[in-house]
This record gives structure tokens, sequence and C-alpha cells, in this order.
């Protein structure tokens, strides 16, 4: 279990990607960043919202639809959730109590294999980035 919630430290590179989402789903990432990984953090890894990609990098799995992301976050299901389909993927590490943000892609979008190995692979480098500046 988590001592409490984390902290987030966003790159450069999650900040610019986050912000080409169109911005309904920006809101959405943006509450399963806050209630859900900030709170959970490494204990997602049990499930399926969490997985260990190499070199420190993490894929938190947001998605697959808004439902259930409001629903992992604990807010109470209501009519005015749109039940639409999501498959955004926050590339993250885990360093010293906080979550470094890494990167981010819309994999509904997006689906091929060569963009997701290079979304990974430059979240490795902004991971490496951050510990040498740390």
């Amino acid at each position: 279990m988590n001592a409490g919630p984390l902290k987030a430290v966003e790159s450069n590179t999650f900040s610019k990607q986050l912000a080409s989402l169109p911005d309904p789903v920006r809101v959405v990432v943006a509450i399963a960043i806050e209630s859900i990984l900030l709170d959970q953090g490494m204990d997602l890894a049990n499930g399926n919202w969490l997985k260990h990609v190499g070199a420190g990098v993490w894929e938190f799995r947001v998605g697959k639809s808004v439902k259930a992301v409001y629903s992992k976050a604990g807010f109470p299901s209501n009519k005015q959730v749109s039940n639409s389909s999501l498959l955004i993927r926050v590339f993250c590490g885990f360093e010293d109590g906080v979550v470094v943000l890494l990167g981010c892609y819309n994999k509904q979008r997006y689906s091929g294999a060569k963009r997701q190995s290079a979304a990974i692979d430059s979240a490795k480098r902004e991971l490496l980035t951050y510990r040498r500046r740390s």
C-alpha cells in the first residue's frame, strides 16, 4: 500500500502530448492521473491499469471507457457520464515518491506497434533525462 497520495512531475514531452489530446479526453486523463495513478501508485500493477515496459518506465492504461475511468476513480456513475471507448497510454516512472509523467498517446487513434514502440523509447529517454537532472 502507498503511504499516501504521490506527487507528479511532468516532462515537457508529456505536457505537449497531453495538450494535443482533445479537451474531453484531456479532462478524463487528468482525472485518471489525479484520482487513480497518484492515489494508488504501484498498487495498480496488481491489475490491468499499470504495466512495466522496461528500464523503469510504466504504462498507465487509461481506458477502456470513460465510465471505467470514472468508476475506478470512485466517482458516482450517472447518465451524463459517457460510455465512449478510450485508450490513452500515459508513460511514467516512480522516483522517490514522485510519479514522473514522461509521455502519452492515443492508442485508439494510433494503434500501430511501431508507434507504441517509439512512444515507449521516447519515455525511456525522458526518464534518463529526469534522472540526470535530479
